[in-house]
């Protein structure tokens, strides 16, 4: 930090009643389980996919040995 520059910092304490926080903390973990479902959804997507270009290039190849 240059001598010519200032840090401010400014700490929020917000009280939170225990519904509140329990509510939140499902929330959170709703929102964590559905990036997980969606993660795998799209990790299997990319699984065929690689093996649709495989089987592609395999045609491809063969295509091109009896031209």
């Amino acid at each position: 930090m240059h001598s010519t520059e200032y840090a401010v910092i400014y700490c929020v304490v917000q009280t939170v009643s225990k519904g509140t926080f329990h509510r939140e903390l499902a929330e959170l973990r709703r929102k964590i389980k559905t990036t997980q479902d969606e993660t795998h959804e799209y990790d299997d997507e990319i699984s065929q996919m690689k093996r649709q270009q495989q089987e592609l290039t395999m045609l491809l190849d063969e295509r091109q040995v009896t031209d």
